[in-house]
């Protein structure tokens, strides 16, 4: 059998090991064995590389068949596929390393993002709640002072109250002596007046 054939029929077409491998839901290595003479494949396998290359059945076990020749020719080609399987193989490695490691990136960016997010709502809470207490804070500051005005004016109306009403007591009772005074003059002249009459009379 001859591996070669297969390989440039894979080569004309475009295809690296990795490309064919993935194709056909298969390892990579199974590729390479098949190139190498070391194993075939299969019918089904068959029938899939000759959809994958566009070219009936029997190109493709004619390509397995046929006799190698070991020419340079034939080797340059192995060494050329070889190396760009290589270099193919080499690149998609890094490009999925990359990847993952972007991905990787920005999955931590994420998470960053969602723990400052949670900052700034714990943060935004705490400043709602220290808001609310001074507003409530303010607010019985205020019913505090209120009241306190309120019972300052109700003491200040009970004094005044108080005040005057000590002074329409003193007043009465000033009025009252007055009056008390009034009388007992009158009550002092009055016998002498009678006691006069009476020597008047005696006379």
């Amino acid at each position: 059998m001859s591996g070669r054939h297969l390989k440039k029929l894979r080569i004309a077409n475009g295809f690296s090991q990795a490309q064919v491998a993935r194709e056909l839901h298969i390892d990579r290595t199974k590729v390479s064995r098949w190139e190498n003479d070391i194993v075939l494949p299969n019918e089904e396998e068959i029938k899939a590389l000759a959809r994958l290359f566009s070219v009936e059945s029997d190109s493709v076990k004619a390509a397995i068949k046929a006799n190698d020749t070991d020419d340079t020719s034939y080797r340059s080609d192995m060494i050329i596929a070889e190396k760009i399987d290589e270099l193919h193989l080499s690149v998609s490695n890094e490009l999925n390393a990359a990847i993952a490691n972007q991905e990787q990136s920005i999955r931590q960016q994420g998470e960053q993002i969602e723990i400052q997010k949670e900052s700034l709502k714990r943060f935004s809470e705490q400043l709602q709640g220290e808001q609310r207490l001074k507003e409530e804070y303010r607010k019985e500051l205020k019913e505090n002072r209120d009241n306190y005005t309120h019972q300052i004016r109700n003491i200040m109306v009970f004094v005044i109250i108080a005040i005057i009403f000590l002074a329409l007591m003193s007043f009465a009772i000033i009025v009252g002596l007055n009056y008390s005074g009034n009388n007992h003059e009158y009550s002092v002249v009055v016998p002498a007046v009678e006691i006069n009459e009476e020597e008047k009379q005696n006379e």
